[in-house]
């Protein structure tokens, strides 16, 4: 029997319309596919035709449905792959839309990682190496990473870094100099900022020793070991004591002198 459009119908959802083939309901197709294959009531379509036709409708949905994801912000091209995974397309028709959505400006993977580069260095802070391992887990071209980072001028690295650094000092106060200071460095480095700037970045912050605040910070520590020995016999407390303000950067000669001044009023 020959498959000819009986009638064509629009659906609620705009842009939807139902095809009718000897007067029964067939598929339903947009209003793109609708145009490119000029269908109309009168017209005989073979098998191959309609498979044609709703797989192009399959793939004109996917189009659709991809541009609203594009909507909400910025996407790359590994997450447009992702997102279309969810599709029974084949391989060529996830390229197909890839490349026309490329072709559109809406996939721009370093126009992505520049607005990423702005983003991270304003709100969060981040120094270049993190930055840059983050877009690398976006399949962003290395080349593009770099072109991108150029939007991160140097003395904003710099002046990012000093206000990190300047948090983290104040975070660790309480904590020997020497502690205190490999404390901001490994804060640092984990924001992914460079050996030789974060050393740039020490430099400015100018920290000195203060015999007062260190030693209020080795009092401070020493308090809080001594409640955790509280079970533990005198004999054993000024040892445990002096091991433990050392692995916590005090000196020999500062643990000594706490020592003579407080442990005979604990015990």
């Amino acid at each position: 029997m020959a498959q000819i459009i009986t009638k064509i119908t629009t659906q609620k959802r705009k842009g939807r319309f139902n095809i009718f083939i000897n007067n029964q309901y067939a598929f339903a197709v947009s209003e793109s596919t609708l145009i490119r294959f000029t269908l109309a009531k009168g017209q005989e379509l073979s098998p191959a035709e309609i498979e044609q036709i709703t797989q192009a409708d399959e793939v004109a949905k996917a189009y659709q449905k991809t541009l609203n994801y594009l909507s909400y912000k910025l996407r790359t091209q590994k997450e447009i792959n992702q997102f279309l995974n969810d599709f029974e397309l084949s391989k060529s028709d996830r390229e197909e839309i890839i490349d026309k959505l490329c072709e559109l400006n809406l996939i721009d993977d370093l126009n992505y990682a520049k607005s990423y580069v702005r983003t991270q260095m304003r709100i969060n802070k981040l120094g270049p190496q993190q930055i840059s391992q983050k877009l690398k887990l976006q399949q962003i071209d290395p080349e593009l990473i770099t072109e991108a980072l150029l939007e991160y001028p140097y003395e904003l690295q710099l002046e990012n870094g000093c206000h990190l650094a300047e948090k983290s000092a104040r975070k660790y106060q309480k904590d020997a100099f020497f502690i205190r200071q490999n404390k901001i460095k490994v804060n640092l480095l984990k924001k992914g900022y460079s050996g030789d700037l974060i050393n740039e970045i020490i430099a400015h912050l100018d920290l000195q020793p203060d015999e007062d605040a260190e030693q209020a910070a080795l009092t401070f520590q020493a308090d809080k070991l001594l409640r955790r020995y509280n079970r533990t016999h005198p004999d054993q407390v000024a040892n445990k004591l002096k091991q433990a303000l050392y692995k916590k950067g005090f000196s020999l000669s500062q643990i000594q002198t706490y020592l003579d001044e407080h442990l005979d009023e604990q015990f």
